[in-house]
């Protein structure tokens, strides 16, 4: 759902021209797919939750914008309605080339029922042992990267399984942090967000394309972090933090400094050329003849 964070974006927002559209939805089709063969339930509904964050983040930006200009607001809601109906159009479409990719396994787990030999009915026990952690330490926690160690005193299993990561990133601030690392965190989801809506605001396209693209990429992490630990892998949270700065940096473009020979050209390029007048014949200098 990171990667496919920009392309989007960048659609979404009306970013890419006519004829190169197919290529920005060729990719994220097949981005798509893959994300569905990795058999992940939390990465599916993180990526529908971020299609649903850019259909409201491009739609709103649309309708505000055509309120300001006094220009009919039923085009705003139209543009919000073809937005919700292409996001719905590359999920079916994408769903329906993990079936032509022979990937029906795949999607009679994501729909079937869990049984009880799958793994993934150990989040909640997880979840139980690591609340109890939480009990026991709410301000500072057991340190940084100490859950592994932590959990051996709580597993009411008798340590049948080996955990180090609690398949909930927030549960493990709280864990390893406390309430005071969870203050911190939460002061950085705030701010990133906040700047990166003034940021999405921008009037140029692309630039606007590119905020809301990857703020709807740290959106559907932070969807997918309440069952896994996504930012608890060190390739996420790299891929997290430049969505981050994408999303965040300054607008203005910098003029690159210039060198001695190319300044002095642009300057005599700027200057206007000098043309002589053409000389009359009242403007002559008088004959010798006359001036006797």
């Amino acid at each position: 759902e990171l990667t496919l964070a920009l392309p989007l974006g960048l659609l979404f927002s009306g970013a890419i021209e006519r004829d190169k559209r197919f290529i920005y939805l060729f990719a994220a089709g097949m981005m798509g797919v893959a994300l569905i063969m990795t058999n992940s339930r939390g990465g599916i509904l993180s990526f529908i939750a971020e299609i649903v964050f850019l259909v409201a983040m491009t739609g709103f930006r649309r309708k505000s914008r055509a309120g300001n200009e006094g220009t009919d607001r039923r085009m705003g809601i139209r543009g919000a309605v073809v937005r919700a109906g292409l996001g719905l159009a590359l999920i079916l479409s994408i769903f329906a080339g993990v079936v032509l990719l022979g990937g029906e396994p795949v999607l009679n787990r994501l729909m079937g029922t869990v049984s009880s030999a799958d793994p993934t009915t150990g989040r909640a026990h997880f979840w139980r042992v690591t609340l109890d952690v939480i009990r026991d330490h709410p301000l500072l926690g057991t340190g940084l990267g100490s859950f592994g160690l932590a959990y051996t005193r709580y597993d009411t299993r008798g340590g049948a399984l080996r955990v180090e990561q609690v398949h909930n990133d927030y549960l493990q601030v709280l864990s390893d942090a406390g309430i005071v690392g969870a203050l911190f965190g939460l002061f950085f989801i705030v701010t990133l967000f906040r700047r990166g809506l003034t940021r999405s605001a921008s009037q140029d396209t692309f630039r606007r394309g590119i905020a809301v693209g990857a703020l709807a990429g740290c959106f559907a992490a932070l969807v997918h972090s309440f069952f896994d630990f996504t930012l608890h892998t060190t390739s996420n949270a790299l891929l997290f933090l430049t969505l981050a700065a994408l999303a965040t940096i300054n607008g203005r473009v910098e003029r690159a400094p210039e060198s001695g020979r190319r300044r002095r050209r642009r300057r005599a390029m700027k200057q206007p050329k000098v043309i002589p007048a053409p000389v009359t014949k009242s403007a002559e200098l008088p004959s010798a003849q006359n001036q006797q």
